[in-house]
């Protein structure tokens, strides 16, 4: 009876642990460990190509094999399941091999003293390193997307840290390394947005600002779904859309061929289900 009550006190810490959003310094995550889990999202390990191994973010229980919106080592993934992520106590995400080699840390925006750090995965997809008294953020991966657009995450250009904010497709379906189509901003004259073949330096123009607004997205996410907000400042020029219902789920994806489509949740079949595209 004893080790009864041992066994479900046990399993009840493990399941409080896996629903935490949050890592604190000197706090680690495991290959093979609980994930971190906001309300929408989780942030853990998992497999794509081959045995290849890759942190990321996924849709949390959207999908039978996990949603893959953001992945932190895309271009270097493990041969096997062996890697940590740690957060230092000065504030750095870090991902290291079986050897403690570093593959891939954060580097921040911006640099803060005498602050008291965490890392958290928000409900709308973003993990950030933050400032746990001011909620001044330090780093955040909405500011380097890989090929997935989510509501609330900006595309264009910060001119104050110079920080970029574009779609890279992936190289194959299950392969998430860089692949040769980019979403980015030309903010020369009035901001344009182009999907460009970076093997073929072709461009096509998603849509442009005119003045008033951002026009020619073709029904992309100003729908019956979302809509779009499109911030012209001179400290940054972006274009961002948002849920019109909140409890509905859609993303983005620039796909690894080039095309560009909006897919939204079906909450009846449990599935994606596509929506808007274009190409």
């Amino acid at each position: 009876m004893i080790w009864f009550y041992c066994s479900c006190a046990l399993l009840f810490i493990l399941k409080t642990s896996s629903a935490a959003d949050t890592l604190l310094p000197n706090q680690i995550l495991k290959d093979g460990d609980e994930t971190i889990v906001s309300a929408n999202f989780e942030l853990g390990f998992f497999t794509r190509k081959q045995s290849l191994r890759y942190l990321g973010i996924m849709y949390y229980k959207k999908g039978e094999n996990g949603t893959v919106v953001w992945v932190a080592n895309r271009e270097v993934p493990f041969a096997d399941p062996m890697g940590t992520l740690k957060f230092t106590d000065n504030g750095t995400l870090q991902l290291v091999d079986v050897n403690n080699t570093i593959i891939w840390s954060s580097q921040p925006s911006k640099t803060l003293a005498n602050i008291s750090p965490v890392a958290q995965l928000l409900d709308n997809g973003n993990l950030v390193i933050k400032d746990n008294i001011t909620g001044a953020f330090i780093w955040e991966s909405f500011d380097h997307p890989g090929n997935t657009w989510l509501p609330g995450m900006k595309l264009g250009v910060d001119l104050v840290t110079g920080i970029h904010r574009n779609l890279t497709s992936w190289t194959t379906r299950l392969d998430p390394s860089p692949g040769s189509y980019t979403v980015s901003m030309d903010v020369n004259g009035y901001p344009q947005l182009y999907i460009t073949n970076t093997i073929g330096e072709s461009q096509q123009r998603v849509g442009s600002a005119n003045g008033l607004g951002f026009t020619g997205m073709n029904g992309l996410i100003q729908n019956n779904v979302s809509e779009h907000e499109f911030v012209y400042k001179k400290e940054e020029m972006y274009i961002m859309f948002t849920l019109l219902n909140n409890s509905s789920f859609t993303k983005m994806i620039l796909n690894y061929e080039g095309g560009f489509r909006q897919f939204v949740w079906n909450n009846n079949n449990q599935s994606w289900k596509k929506y808007n595209a274009l190409r």
